[in-house]
């Protein structure tokens, strides 16, 4: 009985293509051309024939079986934050520096990294340590690129009864003692035995050689916050206003103060270019922490 050759009953698989191997019709091979991996079946019988070159197919010997297509992301580098530009295109983003954040670039056409602006710009953070009783706080102002200032301090306690004070500093660093604050205090307050409250208003009789968060005392082991508000301190043509405010103070046990505020006007057209903070008598607690920031013209 004659005998029939059908051939291949069904292709075969002969995983990735070496130009040793010889391959016969119906073999099928994987071979990355230009970084595209694409799956290639044999037409003839052949050695060392790539199944294609730059993308195009050697028709000769192969077909493409399942073309391949270059990954949108190839072009992608290590820390790069993938998008698709105006053109449709996808492309990488380069990371940033420290503390630089993704926001849109100024022709609001793509991404950028970089810092975001603020009109509140932080000019100097000190906390205390070492039973610190004074802090300085100088060579930041700059009136030329800010409206006012606004100095903020979380005190976590005072090693005995005391006020906290400020003084100016001028150029060499020397505080300003000459008395000419003029000031004038408001303040609310409760006495604890009688159940009483009311408020008050002090002025001062005499121009004092210092600036005051409070006419009052703050009780040691107790936290309060102090702020201070003021603008132009480097002008030597002008008056310095300030606004100091301290959240409580007592005396002794019988009055609870809440919520002082001094308003200091110095009268002086010195120009100062820092500020002292200042206890009448012992030392802040070590973590009390001030902050200075400037309002932005």
């Amino acid at each position: 009985m004659a005998t029939i050759n059908l051939g291949r009953i069904k292709p075969v698989n002969k995983g990735v293509w070496s130009n040793s191997t010889a391959y016969a019709v119906d073999d099928f091979v994987q071979y990355t051309d230009n970084g595209i991996t694409s799956t290639y079946i044999a037409i003839a019988t052949s050695t060392n024939q790539a199944p294609s070159t730059s993308g195009t197919e050697n028709s000769t010997y192969w077909k493409f079986m399942a073309k391949g297509v270059a990954s949108e992301l190839s072009g992608i580098g290590n820390n790069q934050i993938v998008l698709k530009n105006n053109s449709g295109n996808i492309t990488g983003q380069s990371i940033g520096t420290a503390g630089q954040v993704l926001k849109v670039n100024s022709g609001a056409n793509g991404y950028e990294f970089g810092t975001i602006s603020s009109e509140i710009v932080k000019l100097a953070e000190v906390t205390t340590s070492s039973n610190a009783s004074t802090l300085d706080m100088h060579g930041y102002f700059d009136d030329s690129a800010y409206y006012s200032y606004f100095l903020k301090a979380s005190i976590v306690g005072v090693s005995t009864n005391a006020q906290s004070r400020m003084r100016w500093l001028t150029a060499s660093n020397t505080p300003y003692t000459s008395s000419t604050h003029a000031w004038a205090h408001d303040y609310s307050y409760r006495h604890n035995n009688g159940n009483t409250q009311s408020q008050g208003h002090n002025f001062g009789s005499n121009l004092s050689d210092q600036m005051r968060f409070s006419d009052w005392s703050q009780m040691s082991g107790r936290t309060y916050e102090l702020r201070a508000e003021f603008c132009n301190p480097t002008s030597s043509s002008a008056y310095k206003t300030n606004s100091l405010y301290c959240s409580n103070g007592n005396d002794g046990d019988s009055y609870h103060v809440s919520g002082s505020l001094v308003h200091t006007e110095t009268r002086t057209n010195t120009a100062f270019t820092g500020l002292r903070i200042y206890l009448n008598s012992g030392y802040y607690l070590d973590g009390s922490v001030f902050k200075l920031y400037g309002w932005k013209k």
